[in-house]
């Protein structure tokens, strides 16, 4: 790949080109006003995105300037920006390349408005990792057949992008757009990953969508001694004719003969050898976009390195006086084994068999398999994979030649199965582009499942092998195992790796090679033939009667075949027996009448051991392969849907419902295969981690999952007392009660977490015991310490919280701080100095809690710092304002208390509007209201006690009688009855203060203990006595 494709593959991240696209907007917006705003001034603003948004508005500014008739000048950029020389010479030089182009080049065919803008919409979201090629080729194709909907329309349809995002990328697009001249195949070498979309496109017979994916040269100006062929229309066939510029030295063109995805072929004189050659050079469309010319390069390298009598030899490798690539190689005069396939199957659209050429015949078709076969075992030898093997790539020679051809999609593998020989070097960063995992490259109907899948880092010489029995597949029922169905059914079947069995489409197919083409097709790439050799052994073993590895045979096929291969033997035999049989018949026929039941018995008893040996052959069998799929399923769930939704979900902002979606399919998942194995004590443990992590997630937006919890402790107690020896289900299970609790205590039930959060505490002090030195227990000790702090704070209990939450702490920093922190001390330790500082405030020792909510604060700064997206952060940054206001104002500095309180008002506010879901953000944003109205004067108090209001009630509708929502709810319709009291009508708060005192007791019902309910409580009693009784 091309340093700048390289760099078109790692953009900025969505935040970041939101705030480049926003700068780039008001720029432009400002220049139509006429006010002609400085990029100095921008920058000034732009703090360390300067340098991204300079790239930006530079090349914007000058064409503003441009389009205003200026004649601005390389040096006057440079004496603005003397550190930017590289982007003042590359914005002059688009300018000056456009300019060139318009004056030079003879128009092309224009691709349209619409299709450029929906064809990049897609483009960008792929480059900024919103989507993958899979969903981006699915979205094309869709939008190819309906034009009604947009790519993106169809994008958000689907799921894959939000109405946020589409609009980011359409400001994106027109600016692109813009830069281009509304050029789109020009803009596209800024890409270098399009390989993939380009190979499946072409197929559409779209022209529009053809022409839009062709990079054509920036100017067809030339010197005239140099020759090139680039008149092409884009989308139309490959021109027949050959480019120039060998024709005057060492080959001569003779004729063309076939084209492919990527390259054409012509039948050519070899001038130095005085032999027919065949000359393959790269069609125009795709002659000007690098990742297409490193592929065609590394075709032609790979197929000369490879010395084989089953692969075409490569001559020479080079380049045109133009620098279009080309090699020359052996010229193979005929038909692929797709086309005799056809003959032997009598398809509809075989070619005529020539003069004299006799029909094909399985046997033979099956001995060029074997050849093919034998090459690929060499290749993957070699280090090198195929991944696009299909029957148009297995050539057939005029001598019994076999040939596998087309190795443009060819990558390396290390190790592996098969792999003996020296490793073929691979040029570095050849068609990196093609073997990142997610991308999807070769033909559905033969890929594997794992290829289909896009895992490109755990591919190895059995995924040919798949595709090998994806050929065989074809040479015994005349189709590909996939066939018909739009893209997106078909890539589904090819991942599940399903399709009908070979004898349900061609019922005439030998059992036995139905077996061996199963077993080279198996989803499990360690149920396949390990290499490919073993492939083409089974595959001779039916062509020289022997009885094949894959298909145990029935005893009348073993008679038959003993009979084949002994038959005058066998005439003999029979003769003889006739004779002595003529002798003895009137003996015989004495006895025969008694031996005839025992005969019967017999044969039914040694027909019953027999059954029964291969029953449980069979049955041992099926369960070592159960065992293994089991385990598999196990460690795709491990190692895939739970790193989603713990690792890298979380670091996407506003993804807690996808979080949540996935962990829900997770765990319906693993709960079907617990059924299968419920005394698997490990199965217990990951359907355990699942059923909490979804709880977690369902409690994060205000759903509590109480039998989420339960079902997740009740699976950890099952493992432990299956593996008492193994203290991590000991350890997860101590981990787990306390989520428990924390769902009870959100329910404002701190009475019924605490035995879970006493039992935890309990279990891994226990866990300390055995094994002290031990990281993991410590971890668990703090946050056991913490939870039960927490819990304590619900009951008012400070004293001992303090001490727990400091316990916490003093155990976390040092790990936080070291050299090889945990992903989440840095996070805990921060929980644990804002349960620190609240237990302080609640003992009124107010210096010390300001001290550990301020220590708490520092933390959140430093680390979001760097990740400055984290909602989780600045939730805890609002939260750790809001309990230090109540200790400064204490301390007697109001003005800092209102200003910590007006910061956690807007931070609250900003992750409510942006997540409507999470109702921990809202119930947050409540008490921060609440706070702020009790230190306000009337007017600015009424207006956020108002809006406090209004955010509980939304948050309780549906719930009523939640005595979480209650006890809040109370708190704040009793402080604006207060602020009634206090004005020109007392008389009118004493119906507001009975019903704030009626919600406050619900909530102490459930909770007679809460400190905050509790205070209000006996605030607004005592200001309902001192109203009196009502007037009669």
């Amino acid at each position: 790949m091309t340093e700048s494709g390289a760099e078109g593959t790692q953009g900025p991240s969505p935040s970041e080109l939101a705030r480049i696209a926003d700068a780039c907007a008001r720029f432009e917006a400002a220049w139509g006003r006429g006010e002609r705003p400085s990029i100095e001034e921008s920058l000034a603003a732009a703090g360390p995105e300067a340098g991204s948004i300079l790239s930006h508005l530079l090349p914007l500014e000058l064409s503003l300037r441009l389009g205003a008739g200026e004649s601005p000048s390389p040096g006057e950029y440079l004496s603005r920006f003397p550190g930017s020389r590289g982007l003042v010479e590359a914005a002059f030089a688009d300018h000056t390349t456009v300019a060139d182009a318009t004056a030079a080049a003879p128009p092309r065919p224009p691709t349209g408005a619409g299709t450029a803008s929906n064809l990049l919409v897609g483009i960008l979201a792929l480059q900024n990792g919103f989507i993958d090629h899979v969903a981006l080729i699915a979205a094309i194709r869709a939008w190819a057949a309906d034009r009604s909907r947009g790519v993106g329309a169809i994008l958000a349809a689907e799921g894959k992008l939000d109405d946020r995002q589409i609009r980011l990328l359409e400001a994106l697009a027109e600016e692109h757009r813009r830069r281009y001249g509304d050029d789109l195949p020009r803009s596209l070498a800024a890409f270098g990953s399009l390989a993939p979309v380009m190979r499946a496109v072409e197929g559409m017979g779209d022209p529009e969508v053809e022409a839009g994916l062709t990079i054509e040269p920036e100017s067809t100006v030339v010197d005239e001694e140099a020759t090139t062929a680039h008149g092409a229309p884009p989308g139309d066939a490959p021109s027949a004719e050959p480019g120039s510029g060998w024709s005057a030295s060492r080959f001569e063109v003779l004729s063309f003969h076939n084209a492919g995805m990527l390259g054409k072929v012509f039948l050519a004189l070899d001038r130095e050898l005085n032999r027919n050659v065949a000359l393959k050079e790269i069609q125009e469309r795709h002659a000007h976009h690098p990742v297409s010319r490193e592929q065609f390069v590394l075709e032609g390298m790979v197929t000369g390195a490879l010395e084989h009598p089953g692969i075409v030899p490569v001559y020479s490798l080079g380049a045109r006086e133009d620098g279009s690539p080309f090699y020359a190689m052996r010229f193979i005069q005929g038909p692929s084994l797709r086309e005799k396939l056809k003959q032997l199957h009598d398809a509809a659209d075989a070619p005529p068999l020539a003069d004299g050429e006799e029909r094909p015949t399985l046997p033979r078709l099956l001995r060029h398999f074997v050849n093919a076969c034998h090459a690929m075992a060499y290749a993957h030898s070699r280090g090198v994979l195929h991944r696009d093997l299909k029957p148009e790539h297995v050539l057939l020679g005029p001598f019994g030649e076999t040939l596998v051809v087309d190795w443009g999609l060819a990558m390396p593998i290390r190790g592996g199965p098969g792999a003996t020989g020296v490793p073929l070097e691979f040029p570095t960063g050849r068609d990196a582009a093609l073997a990142q995992d997610g991308v999807v490259v070769g033909t559905l109907p033969y890929m594997s499942p794992e290829q289909a899948l896009g895992m490109q880092g755990r591919l190895d010489g059995r995924s040919d092998v798949y595709a090998l029995g994806a050929i065989l597949y074809a040479l015994l029922t005349g189709r590909a195992p996939i066939a018909g169905g739009s893209f997106a059914t078909m890539l589904a079947q090819a991942r599940k790796g399903e399709f009908p069995r070979p004898r349900e489409v061609a019922r005439q197919a030998p059992p036995a090679l139905e077996a061996v083409c199963l077993k080279a097709m198996s989803h499990d790439p360690a149920d396949r033939y390990a290499t490919a050799t073993e492939l083409a052994r089974d595959v001779e073993r039916w062509l020289d009667d022997e009885p094949t590895v894959a298909y145990p045979e029935p005893l009348a096929a073993r008679a038959g075949r003993w009979l084949r291969r002994h038959r005058t033997a066998a005439v003999a035999a029979a003769v003889a027996l006739l004779c002595t049989t003529v002798g003895l018949a009137a003996l015989s026929f004495q006895t025969s009448r008694a031996n005839v039941e025992i005969r019967r018995q017999w044969k039914r008893a040694e027909d019953a051991r027999a059954e029964a040996v291969t029953a449980r052959d069979q049955a041992e069998a099926a369960r070592v392969r159960v065992e293994r799929n089991f385990r598999t399923s196990i460690e795709l769930v491990n190692q895939y849907l739970l790193r989603i939704v713990r690792t890298d979900l979380p670091n996407v902002p506003e993804s807690v419902l996808l979080r949540r979606n996935v962990a829900s399919l997770a765990t319906g998942f693993l709960e079907e295969l617990w059924k299968q194995k419920p005394d698997d004590p490990e199965t217990c443990r990951l359907a355990a981690v699942l059923y909490r992590e979804l709880a977690n997630l369902q409690r994060l937006v205000g759903r509590t999952l109480g039998p989420a919890y339960g079902r997740a402790v009740g699976l950890l107690r099952r493992a432990g007392a299956l593996r008492p020896d193994e203290p991590r289900y000991r350890d997860l299970l101590a981990e787990t009660l306390q989520d428990l609790a924390s769902s009870l205590q959100v329910e404002n039930r701190p009475a019924a977490a605490e035995p879970h959060l006493r039992e935890a505490v309990q279990i891994v002090r226990g866990l300390r015991g055995e094994a002290p030195d031990r990281v993991d227990y410590l971890r668990t000790e703090a946050r056991a310490s913490n939870g039960l702090a927490n819990n304590l704070l619900l009951t008012g209990r400070f004293d001992e919280a303090a001490d727990l939450a400091r316990r916490a702490v003093a155990i976390m920093t040092p790990l936080a701080d070291s050299d090889a922190p945990g992903p989440t001390d840095a996070l805990e330790v921060i929980l644990y100095q804002d349960s620190l500082g609240e237990a302080e405030l609640g003992r009124s020792r107010h210096p010390e809690a300001e001290a550990a909510l301020g220590a708490a604060l520092r933390r959140i700064e430093a680390a979001l710092a760097g990740s400055p997206d984290s909602d989780d952060l600045k939730m805890l940054r609002g939260s750790a304002r809001l309990k230090r206001a109540a200790a400064v104002a204490a301390l007697g500095r109001a003005d800092e208390a209102t200003e910590d309180l007006g910061a956690a008002v807007a931070e609250f506010g900003a992750l409510a509007e942006r997540s409507a879901e999470m109702a921990t953000y809202r119930e947050l944003l409540a008490e921060a209201l609440l706070a702020r109205a009790e230190m306000s004067p009337p007017g600015p108090a009424r207006a956020d006690l108002a809006r406090a209001e209004e955010t509980v009630d939304a948050l309780a509708k549906g719930q009523k009688d939640d005595p979480a929502y209650s006890g809040l709810l109370g708190r704040i319709r009793g402080r604006a009855a207060m602020l009634d009291a206090a004005g020109p009508d007392p008389g009118t708060a004493r119906a507001r203060l009975e019903g704030a005192l009626s919600l406050l007791r619900s909530a102490l019902k459930v909770n007679d203990k809460h400190p905050a309910s509790l205070r209000a409580a006996a605030e607004f009693e005592a200001k309902l006595k001192a109203l009196g009784a009502p007037a009669e």
